[in-house]
């Protein structure tokens, strides 16, 4: 396992893929579908978010293409 050894002083944001813009409904049922499942936490702003866990990296989401299908697969870098 990597460890960073990093101090964060303040949140980081990172913007989402280009590719993220190609289907954002899709981004947002997998996101719900995710948190019914109890695989995703809630929504939090990100002043609340900092004062629960401290200074934090966002991670940007992206979506590519199944392999022989219509459909696409959520990436979270």
């Amino acid at each position: 396992m990597l460890v960073s050894t990093i101090t964060h002083r303040r949140p980081f944001f990172f913007a989402n893929h280009a590719s993220s813009k190609i289907d954002p409904a899709f981004i947002s049922n997998y996101i719900t579908s995710e948190q019914i499942a109890g695989r995703y936490s809630q929504a939090y702003h990100p002043s609340h978010l900092e004062s629960i866990i401290g200074p934090f990296r966002t991670s940007p989401l992206g979506l590519v293409p199944k392999p022989h299908s219509d459909s696409f697969r959520m990436i979270q870098d």
